[in-house]
């Protein structure tokens, strides 16, 4: 097989009205992955299928899994074959989430001090994410997202954020693993790339670190346990920062209000910051909400944050960005229809066979319906549904532009000598420090293995994003 082109059998192209990343509409593999396919024909990978299988046991034996139900362990679905993006593709990417992150902390503090924002009050206050507790309360540095991440779309020309994510947003860890696992097995694909190192958890642990009020902080990742979906990731970024993984009844508050936590073979230390992977956090752990607010702990990130990934909210995000930074946004945003607002409601009843319905406070693919990928058959009945949903309860959802995006090649998991395109988004993580924000290169590619959800909730699977010099190759 030559690596400049391909015979028209090769791949897949079902979905040819979309952009593919990794070889153009006449069969020509685009510059960042000839190498990539030069080196799927080396000798050494004649037993591609028993070291790809090697790989996914490993794994999974390892706990690379997702949580279905309590009891059921799915592994995560992995693919070897990298997305590949130019070091000056996403330099624009990163120059763009850094723009965000600081817009979406100014946000936040402005509705925190009760400083008057573009946002409608109805909006910020009707969320159900807005905690009237923390009114008044300000962490350091006027920090409340530590950790933030953006789901983007690509077109060929350009990088579209579909979704902010700042509660507490996961998949940090499924690059590093799957990177892990090819250098383990598949060394040979990463041969004439110079790939930028990808390690956030060193950003993670410095965000921490200055979230504190004290110079050495002890901290710990809080979990919600074994039977939550993203427990491996939570196991695995403690094991990277070296901190300790506690679940709710490690913790508690002393009647000074500190935070303590029993360590094995030390016994009780009191906790300076914590990780939070849960949302209910007074439910975890009775009073901790309190604690934050005395100055008892510092919280990554600080309860009240999901006002600014309400997905009502996101819709005034550009906007925002003018205001707070007197700037263009750098990321675009699919035109989006905000049903509160009479004239969106009436051009999106207009045109919802063509747009993404999304709940405003759902996530993981969970709320999100697109018609068009639906049967002819039962598309007309959903549409009605959908127009007397979004007129009956006008604020409980957020309507966007279908976008035709991108597509990369991905291995069949049944043979991975073959390869189709699939759908495929990005997500990008940015830690906010003293220094500023701080986006490393590389993030989570999601795939969609049925129609264009990618979410790992909704059963898309997951690969590693390189980050490469062009230049060097």
């Amino acid at each position: 097989m030559h690596v400049d082109s391909l015979p028209s059998k090769s791949i897949d192209f079902s979905k040819d009205e979309s952009f593919n990343e990794a070889i153009d509409s006449n069969l020509i593999i685009r510059k960042e992955y000839q190498q990539f396919f030069k080196n799927i024909q080396n000798p050494r990978l004649l037993r591609l299928g028993e070291k790809v299988m090697s790989a996914d046991l490993t794994a999974y034996l390892e706990g690379f899994t997702y949580n279905v139900k309590p009891t059921e362990y799915n592994a995560v679905p992995m693919d070897f074959v990298p997305r590949i993006i130019s070091k000056q593709n996403f330099q624009t990417i990163q120059d763009g989430i850094k723009q965000r992150a600081k817009v979406l902390n100014m946000f936040l503090k402005d509705v925190y001090t009760q400083k008057k924002t573009i946002v409608p009050d109805e909006l910020i206050f009707g969320s159900e994410y807005f905690n009237p507790d923390l009114i008044g309360h300000l962490p350091k540095n006027d920090i409340f997202i530590q950790v933030y991440g953006a789901d983007l779309l690509y077109n060929g020309e350009t990088y579209y954020v579909i979704e902010d994510n700042l509660r507490v947003p996961s998949g940090v860890t499924y690059p590093i693993k799957i990177r892990e696992m090819s250098d383990r097995y598949l060394d040979i694909l990463k041969k004439g790339y110079k790939l930028e190192s990808y390690k956030p958890w060193k950003f993670l642990l410095d965000a921490m670190k200055d979230a504190s009020w004290v110079k050495n902080p002890f901290m710990v990742l809080l979990t919600d346990g074994t039977s939550g979906s993203a427990y491996f990731e939570h196991m695995y970024l403690s094991k990277l920062m070296n901190i300790p993984l506690v679940e709710a009844g490690d913790l508690y508050i002393t009647a000074s209000g500190n935070v303590v936590v029993k360590i094995p073979g030390e016994g009780e230390v009191q906790v300076d910051v914590i990780y939070r992977r849960v949302e209910d956090l007074d439910i975890f752990v009775p009073g901790i909400t309190k604690a934050y607010l005395d100055g008892k702990v510092a919280l990554v990130n600080s309860p009240g944050t999901g006002i600014a990934d309400d997905k009502l909210v996101y819709s005034y995000v550009p906007e925002l960005i003018r205001h707070y930074l007197s700037e263009e946004p750098i990321l675009e945003q699919p035109k989006s229809y905000n049903p509160t607002i009479p004239e969106d409601l009436e051009s999106a009843i207009k045109n919802v066979e063509n747009l993404v319905v999304k709940e405003r406070g759902g996530y993981g693919g969970m709320g999100t319906v697109i018609p068009r990928d639906h049967p002819k058959s039962k598309r007309g009945a959903l549409i009605e549904k959908i127009k007397t949903e979004i007129t009956e309860k006008p604020d409980d959802y957020l309507l966007q532009e279908t976008l035709d995006f991108s597509t990369t090649i991905t291995r069949e998991s049944f043979n991975p000598l073959i390869m189709r395109d699939s759908y495929v988004d990005l997500r990008v993580f940015s830690y906010y420090t003293n220094d500023g924000p701080q986006v490393p290169p590389g993030g989570l590619s999601r795939y969609a293995r049925h129609g264009r959800i990618t979410n790992n909730s909704s059963g898309g699977g997951v690969k590693d994003t390189w980050v490469v010099n062009l230049e060097s190759i």
